[in-house]
C-alpha cells in the first residue's frame, strides 16, 4: 500500500531538510534547514504529533487555538507555520504564489502526516 512520505535531504551547504510528499507522490511541503539531524527529526515527530489536532488560523497566532497552523502573506508569497502549544515554531513551509495550494499543503499534512513513511536520502 502506497502511503505519503517524508524525504529527509541536505542542501547545497549541507543542512538537513525534508519534502512532505503526498501518496500521488507529488511534493506537499518543503521544511526549513536544519544545521543538525537531531533537529530536524524533533521537527518531524513535532509535525506528526502536533498536525493532526491543529486549526487553522490566518494572519497572526490565535492563542486560545493552539497548536495551530498560521497562514501568513509574506513579500514572497503565502507561508504557514506550525505553532506549538508554548507559541513555538515547529514548521515553517516553504513560500506559495497562491492561498489555496498552501491551505492544501496544511490539509495534507494534517491528514496524512501520522501515518507517512520516512525515506532517508542523505547518503
Amino acid at each position: 500500500m502506497k502511503r505519503a512520505v517524508f524525504e529527509i535531504k541536505r542542501n547545497a551547504v549541507g543542512q538537513y531538510f525534508f519534502v512532505f510528499k503526498k501518496i500521488e507522490g507529488n511534493s506537499a511541503v518543503v521544511s526549513m534547514s536544519f544545521s543538525e539531524r537531531s533537529s530536524l527529526e524533533h521537527c518531524l515527530s513535532q509535525v506528526r504529533e502536533k498536525s493532526k489536532i491543529a486549526c487553522i488560523v490566518e494572519a497572526s497566532i490565535d492563542q486560545d487555538k493552539l497548536p495551530q497552523f498560521l497562514i501568513r502573506l509574506e513579500s514572497s508569497g503565502y507561508a504557514f507555520y506550525l505553532i506549538g502549544f508554548e507559541c513555538e515554531i515547529i514548521l515553517a513551509s516553504e513560500h506559495y504564489e497562491d492561498k489555496e495550494p498552501c491551505i492544501q499543503g496544511i490539509l495534507a499534512l494534517k491528514a496524512l502526516s501520522y501515518d507517512a513513511g520516512i525515506l532517508d536520502l542523505t547518503d
